[in-house]
């Protein structure tokens, strides 16, 4: 009986030296035991709810500590101005950015400087613009946002409706500045169209001018073609009076002709006559004699004047009459070379006034043309000036409802988690220790 009593308990120790401790694994053993994985859930299944309702607590707790800040939104439409090639906006959208974002730096450095002066901290401006303030400009858009999460009793909406005023002012002096020039130009078209009325109207002056000048022109023509006519006219009378004077200058040489003939008959005659009495005069006849030689003497000097007209004064006379109607013929020719010349230009003159008149209407077509494309122009400035589109707040700054920062409902939730997988690992960690201590401690000796 002791025999078997010894053996039994030497059978004991062996075996529970063979047999690894609870908890316990052989070096070189992975297998991991899911059934004890699980345990540790279902032993520590307090410990882990308490510690994640811990961290829940501590996450909402840390949530209603912090201040509350909210999303404050603005929404600003860009001005757009008409050009030839459509609205353009005033500004690009990075430019408009970089405006917004230094306006934004400048507003709020003068309202820090402000709170400085009336003794308040730097921090009541409840932002930062570096790392609350967000812009937004789309590129093919016109609508400018300003996205700042703050606080409700922080500056921010005095802030963005700083900002916003102050891009307004900015552009307004960029529209101002826009309007000026095409308001200039508008003038300066205006000035021009009236320079073309005047350069019409001084056109229109001119055609009546020439008109005059033609009429006058025309007048002076005709009667000078009138008194070369009449000139004409007096010297073919006095032609014709000196062809008649020479006609009659020939008739009368035939007539002197005839009375020399007769003369000549009549002296012969009394020749023979006288050359017979003296021949058989006596006493008393001689007295007869000496008036029938007085006779003689008288015919003779008759003949001898009238042999005169006929071989040299009235040759004389018809040469002269002849040069002077040679002279008058010349001085008809010219005239009526004048005359015809002065017609030839009295016809050109309407032609020329037709050309000239023509001309200075193509003059006028041209100004009138001109004058219309600088009216096409000032009503297309004028449209561009009445259809810019300002810039303008759309939506005024204004908080969001709900608060954006700290999300208590976020918070609690990874506070679970967090506190969930924390409890786990200490649930774990705890396990081990309570099942491992002894061998460590033994292993620590």
């Amino acid at each position: 009986m002791g025999e078997d009593k010894e053996s039994r308990e030497d059978g004991g120790r062996k075996q529970m030296m063979q047999v690894p401790p609870y908890g316990w694994y052989p070096p070189g053993g992975d297998e991991i035991d899911l059934a004890d994985l699980v345990g540790v859930f279902f032993r520590r299944k307090g410990f882990i709810a308490v510690l994640t309702i811990l961290f829940a607590c501590l996450a909402f707790g840390t949530g209603l500590m912090m201040t509350e800040k909210y999303e404050a939104m603005s929404m600003v439409e860009v001005g757009k101005v008409l050009t030839e090639r459509g609205y353009e906006k005033v500004e690009s959208s990075d430019a408009v950015k970089n405006r917004l974002n230094s306006l934004a730096k400048a507003v709020a450095g003068k309202i820090r400087k402000n709170a400085l002066d009336n003794g308040q901290s730097i921090k009541s401006l409840g932002f930062s613009i570096k790392g609350d303030l967000k812009i937004d400009a789309p590129e093919d858009g016109t609508i400018a946002s300003l996205e700042l999460t703050a606080p409700k009793d922080s500056k921010a909406l005095a802030m963005l409706t700083q900002v916003n005023r102050q891009l307004i002012k900015d552009h307004n002096r960029i529209f101002s500045q826009r309007q000026m020039e095409i308001k200039n130009k508008i003038a300066r078209d205006e000035l021009a169209i009236n320079n073309i009325d005047i350069k019409i109207g001084n056109l229109t002056n001119r055609i009546a001018e020439l008109k005059r000048e033609y009429e006058e022109k025309t007048g002076e023509k005709e009667n000078h073609i009138e008194k070369l006519a009449s000139s004409i006219k007096d010297i073919e009378s006095r032609k014709n009076f000196i062809k008649e004077k020479i006609s009659l200058l020939q008739q009368e040489k035939e007539d002197l002709k005839t009375r020399i003939e007769e003369a000549e008959t009549r002296y012969e005659k009394l020749m023979d006559s006288k050359l017979a009495a003296n021949s058989q005069a006596q006493g008393a006849e001689a007295v007869g004699l000496m008036l029938f030689s007085s006779e003689i003497q008288h015919i003779q000097n008759y003949l001898s004047q009238l042999r005169d007209r006929l071989l040299f004064k009235i040759p004389e006379t018809i040469s002269e009459l002849n040069t002077r109607l040679h002279e008058l013929e010349t001085e008809i020719g010219n005239f009526q070379a004048e005359k015809a010349l002065e017609q030839k230009r009295l016809v050109q003159f309407e032609p020329e006034l037709k050309e000239k008149i023509e001309e200075i209407k193509g003059q006028i077509k041209s100004a009138e043309s001109e004058k219309q494309g600088k009216r096409i122009d000032i009503k297309d400035l004028q449209n561009r000036l009445d259809s810019m589109i300002t810039t303008q707040v759309i939506v005024p700054p204004e908080f969001s409802d709900d608060s954006v920062s700290p999300n208590i409902k976020l918070n609690v939730a990874l506070g679970l988690i967090a506190g969930f997988f924390i409890s786990v690992f200490l649930a774990f960690i705890i396990e081990f220790w309570q099942k491992n201590k002894e061998k460590i401690k033994a292993g620590d000796k």
